[in-house]
């Protein structure tokens, strides 16, 4: 609608004079919004735009164009559905640059940093910690989430077995499913002393600090996997549905 295009325009133009890039990268293969943001950016801060060829004509958007997703999986031998993790390096073959291996990186952050040392605080030094991710609080994103009895009674009996702490991460609006996690847990298992629910307490930067201080991060599809992934943390990734797209090929995961 209109109405969106008149308030994100300002915005993009803001954006693009304060970061002033030196490349504009446009992963997004599908549709001509995210292409015609690149452009408006390119307007204001004169950094050439690269894009993804995907269909006849996308390339006019761009002042480089990469070959189409498929294109790019098929001359690399790689699987597809793609792991998604490609897309920028599709559009960067326009510029002969390759991935060749390189894996997805994150770091922590200096309000992850503060964090994990609060966190730290605490915490009991000799027990390890595990970072739990329901998440999936939005409407649409409700059958990603795992099954909280499958998690209550996996996670209790782990813990019988190698006693832990467990940190709940989440959105304030997935706060809720935390709450409901820790009912079931504590009508299974009698305690849930050595849980903290953290939703909606962090931002997704201080986040970094609590995923690293995990010696194992489970989580749903959603975006604390992707993060702990980049992070080098241990990760447990669970599926209800088929994504393959979003199966990290990593030696953590």
């Amino acid at each position: 609608p209109p109405r969106i295009w008149l308030a994100l325009l300002p915005k993009v133009r803001r954006i693009a004079r304060e970061i002033n890039p030196n490349l504009i990268i446009d992963s997004e293969p599908f549709g001509i919004e995210t292409g015609i943001i690149a452009r408006v950016a390119r307007k204001y801060c004169s950094a050439p735009v690269v894009g993804v060829a995907q269909v006849p004509g996308r390339a006019i958007l761009y002042d480089y164009a990469g070959q189409s997703l498929r294109a790019y999986a098929r001359c690399r031998g790689l699987c597809w559905p793609m792991d998604y993790t490609n897309r920028d390096y599709a559009a960067l073959t326009a510029l002969n640059l390759e991935r060749n291996g390189q894996r997805i990186l994150l770091r922590e952050t200096s309000q992850g940093v503060a964090c994990r040392r609060k966190l730290m605080a605490t915490l009991a030094p000799d027990r390890p910690v595990i970072g739990l991710n329901i998440g999936c609080g939005t409407q649409d994103a409700v059958a990603k989430r795992p099954n909280l009895t499958l998690l209550v009674e996996s996670l209790g009996r782990l813990a019988i077995r190698h006693p832990f702490q467990l940190l709940l991460t989440g959105a304030a609006n997935e706060r809720q499913v935390n709450s409901d996690f820790l009912s079931h847990y504590a009508s299974r298992w009698g305690t849930t002393s050595h849980i903290w629910n953290l939703a909606g307490m962090c931002s997704l930067s201080s986040l970094t600090g609590i995923i690293s201080l995990c010696q194992l991060f489970i989580s749903s599809d959603s975006a604390p996997y992707h993060m702990s992934v980049a992070l080098n943390t241990p990760t447990l990734a669970i599926f209800n549905l088929p994504n393959p797209a979003h199966y990290h090929r990593e030696p953590n995961v």
